[in-house]
C-alpha cells in the first residue's frame, strides 16, 4: 500500500523525505525525565490539475498558501505510514519550523519547503518510559526539574540534658527544614506546560526520610510538623515552584521556653523564685492530594493547649530545684524548699500564633497550718506586768513630781489573732455558706490550754471572728488575762 503523509486534513503530495531524531531530556544530574522525537520534512510542491493547482506562478503561490494553512496550528493529528496498518510515525506535534524555498525557476515550476516538528513519542499519543516516574503520565511533558532540601538548626537550638539540683531538665533539639522542587513543562500533545508542571511538582511535595539526615553530616529526629507550603506559577515559562517548610521537633507538636530568676531582699523574710515560659504550638498538615483542599489539620493553638496539660504540672518542681541550688535568705538558711501554693500566677493566649505563656511566682513562706488556706497570718501578743506607782505634783518642785511604789502590778495578758484567705463559698445557704469556718478553733484551743497549764488563772478578755464568704477572708481575735493564784 502507499505511503500517506498527513497532517489533520491536509495530504503531503508529492510525499517528502523525512528524518528522525530521538532527544533524551535530563536532569543535570543525569537523571532521565522524558524523551522527545524531531521529525524534519523536506519537500517540494509542484502545482497539478488534479490537485486543483494551476500550473503556473499562480499555482505555486496557492499551493504554498494551502501548505502554509495546513501548518499553522500546532497538535493537529499527524500521520506517517500506510492506511490500514501501524503508523511508522504519529501523534499530535508541535511545529517548531517552517520555512519555504522558490526555486530559481520563478515561481513557475515548483516551490520546497522544510518542516520541523516535534513529538513526545514516536507512536501513538503518549508518552515513552523514559523519567523518573515513568508509569504516571504527570511525570512526563517536563524539560527541567530541580528538587532541593536543607536541614538546619532552628534558632540554633541545640538540646541536650542539664541537671538542676536533684532535677534533668530535657533540652531538645529543635531542626528546621525546607525544600523546594522546580519543574518547567512542554505544551505536547496540547496539554497546557504549566498544568504539566504543576501535577509533577504536586508528586515531588511531602516529607521523606532521606530529609531527615544527611549521612555523617546531620542527622535529625523526632515528630515532622508544621508543613507550610508556598507556590508560585509562572505562566509564560510554563514553570511552577513549590516551597515547603517543617519543623523536627523530638518534643512534639511544640516547644517550650522559659526562664527562672530568684530575689532576696532584707525588706523581705522570704527568697521568691520568678519561672516565665512560652509555648509555642506547631501544627500538623494534612495535604490529602494537589487539587483537595487542606483536611485533617490541626491548629498550632490546639497542639499548644496539649502540651500545657503535661507543662503545668512541673513548674513548681522546676522553681524548686533552681531555689535548692541558690543562696538562701538570712532569715531562712535551714529553708529547703519554697512553699507549693504560689503568690500570683499570669496565662496569655495567643490563638492566631499558637502560643501560650505563663508565669509563676513562689516564695519558701512557711505552709500554712490549715491546708486549704490560700494564705494566713497569725500574730501573738504578750504583754507582760507593768509596775503601778503614784505620781505626786508638788508645787514649785523643779525635779518633777514625786513617784511612789504602792507594791502592786499590773496585768499580764495573751493575744492571738489570725487573719486568713479561704476557699470562697459561691452559694447563698445560710446554713453552709454563711456559717463561719471552725478550721482555726482548734489551733486556738491548744493555744488557750497551754496558757491554762503555764497559769494558775486564765480569763478571757475577748473573742471574736469575722467571715467575708464571697472573697473568703476569716479573721479570728482571742485575748486573755492571765496570772498566778
Amino acid at each position: 500500500m502507499a505511503l500517506t503523509f498527513s497532517y489533520g486534513e491536509y495530504t503531503l503530495e508529492p510525499k517528502p523525505l523525512f528524518n528522525i531524531n530521538k532527544e533524551y531530556i535530563k536532569t543535570p544530574a543525569g537523571t532521565g525525565l522524558g524523551t522527545r522525537y524531531n521529525l524534519s520534512l523536506e519537500g517540494s510542491l509542484i502545482p497539478s490539475v488534479s490537485h486543483g493547482f494551476d500550473q503556473s506562478i499562480t499555482g505555486v503561490f496557492n499551493a504554498v498558501e494551502s501548505l502554509r494553512g495546513a501548518f499553522d496550528t500546532d497538535y493537529k493529528p499527524f500521520f506517517l505510514g500506510c492506511i490500514g496498518e501501524a503508523p511508522i510515525v504519529s501523534g499530535h506535534p508541535k511545529i517548531t519550523a517552517f520555512d519555504v524555498n522558490y526555486e530559481g525557476d520563478n515561481y513557475t515550476q515548483r516551490a520546497t519547503y522544510s518542516i520541523s516538528l516535534n513529538l513526545p513519542t514516536l507512536v501513538g499519543t503518549g508518552f515513552e518510559t523514559v523519567g523518573p516516574e515513568t508509569d504516571d503520565l504527570s511525570s512526563h511533558g517536563i524539560i527541567s526539574y530541580s528538587d532541593d532540601f536543607s536541614l538546619e538548626f532552628a534558632d540554633e537550638r541545640v538540646g541536650g540534658s542539664v541537671t538542676v539540683g536533684d532535677d534533668t531538665i530535657d533540652i531538645p533539639s529543635v531542626y528546621s527544614l525546607t525544600h523546594n522542587v522546580t519543574a518547567q513543562g512542554e505544551p505536547f500533545s496540547g496539554l497546557d506546560p504549566t498544568h504539566l508542571a504543576q501535577q509533577f511538582v504536586g508528586t515531588k511535595l511531602g516529607f521523606t526520610n532521606e530529609m531527615s539526615g544527611v549521612s555523617s553530616i546531620l542527622n535529625s529526629s523526632g515528630v515532622v510538623c508544621n508543613n507550610f507550603r508556598t507556590v508560585s506559577v509562572n505562566k509564560t515559562d510554563g514553570t511552577c515552584n513549590a516551597s515547603e517548610t517543617f519543623v523536627i521537633n523530638p518534643s512534639g507538636r511544640y516547644r517550650e521556653d522559659f526562664e527562672i530568676s530568684t530575689n532576696t531582699s532584707l525588706e523581705d523574710a522570704y527568697t521568691t523564685v520568678d519561672i516565665n515560659g512560652t509555648i509555642q504550638g506547631y501544627a500538623n498538615i494534612s495535604y490529602p492530594s494537589p487539587n483537595v483542599p487542606i483536611d485533617g489539620s490541626t491548629p498550632k493553638f490546639q497542639n499548644a493547649m496539649t502540651a500545657w496539660g503535661s507543662i503545668s504540672g512541673t513548674t513548681y518542681s522546676r522553681a524548686n530545684s533552681f531555689y535548692k541550688i541558690n543562696p538562701k535568705h538570712l532569715a531562712f538558711l535551714a529553708s529547703n524548699s519554697l512553699n507549693p501554693t504560689t503568690l500570683s500566677t499570669a496565662f496569655g493566649y495567643n490563638i492566631t500564633e499558637g502560643t501560650i505563656t505563663y508565669s509563676y511566682s513562689y516564695n519558701d513562706r512557711p505552709i500554712n497550718c490549715v491546708a486549704d488556706a490560700l494564705t494566713e497570718t497569725i500574730n501573738i501578743n504578750e504583754t507582760e506586768p507593768n509596775d503601778i506607782f503614784a505620781s505626786l505634783t508638788v508645787l514649785g518642785r523643779k525635779s518633777g513630781p514625786l513617784l511612789q511604789d504602792i507594791g502592786t502590778s499590773g496585768a499580764r495578758t495573751r493575744d492571738i489573732s489570725i487573719d486568713a484567705f479561704l476557699p470562697i463559698r459561691t452559694g447563698c445557704n445560710v446554713a453552709v455558706d454563711f456559717a463561719s469556718p471552725t478550721e482555726y478553733a482548734n489551733l486556738v484551743n491548744e493555744y488557750e490550754a497551754n496558757l491554762v497549764s503555764s497559769y494558775g488563772s486564765v480569763y478571757i478578755n475577748s473573742h471574736t471572728t469575722s467571715w467575708q464568704p464571697k472573697i473568703g477572708r476569716f479573721t479570728y481575735n482571742k485575748s486573755w488575762t492571765v496570772g498566778d493564784c
